[in-house]
């Protein structure tokens, strides 16, 4: 009983400190939140990852190389190391001719534009992360203002439903505290992106002539 006593404070505090910050926070109001200490930005601004020569006539047209897309696609994944990078692309570079400065500056073009996209993706699901989190929080304030409702009203641990709505408050709480020890990880996944993206850049840039 002390544990849910301490659970239904916990509860409680934490719900009026939302009400406190966001007063009258709308639905819509939820997509502006971000929960990261790095700065939202969602693009990849091309300046932080390319000092190369100009992409613009390569963007509309990149992916007509068939080889293109799937060594792109190949290149965006995460598990990838620098040196798995390097040696994907110094493999291309070897079986290219003498346009190989245009299909250097194409393949960047689709690994800077398919990885603005996955970036802007992330983003949304930060985003969309912490909106559920903070709809979590004020479950668990409203459940947990019911339950001190219902004890004031003298009902308690005999009631199946005290008990039942106890549990549910405990089972939230503890959702909500697990997935907020998320929130440092998927807050890096866009920093990691565009890390990546700023190595294979200086990996290309050194084989245009």
């Amino acid at each position: 009983m002390q544990f849910l006593k301490f659970t239904f404070l916990y509860a409680a505090i934490f719900s009026f400190v939302l009400s406190v910050a966001r007063p009258g926070l709308a639905q819509e109001d939820y997509e502006s939140e971000w929960p990261c200490v790095q700065r939202l930005v969602n693009g990849i601004p091309l300046a932080t990852v390319w000092q190369g020569p100009a992409i613009k006539e390569f963007t509309a047209t990149w992916w007509e190389d068939e080889t293109l897309p799937p060594l792109v696609n190949e290149l965006l994944d995460e598990t990838l190391t620098e040196e798995e990078s390097v040696d994907i692309i110094n493999g291309y570079v070897e079986t290219l001719g003498k346009d190989k400065d245009k299909k250097l500056l194409a393949l960047f073009s689709g690994l800077f534009l398919r990885s603005s996209e996955l970036r802007a993706r992330q983003i949304r699901g930060i985003k969309e992360f912490y909106r559920r989190q903070i709809e979590r929080a004020e479950r668990i304030g409203l459940m947990a203002k019911e339950l001190r409702k219902m004890e004031q009203e003298g009902v308690g641990e005999e009631s199946p439903e005290y008990m039942g709505l106890s549990e549910t408050l405990i089972w939230n709480t503890r959702i909500y505290d697990e997935r907020n020890k998320l929130i440092d990880y998927v807050c890096e996944e866009p920093v990691f992106l565009e890390q990546r993206l700023g190595i294979q850049a200086r990996i290309i840039l050194k084989n245009i002539q």
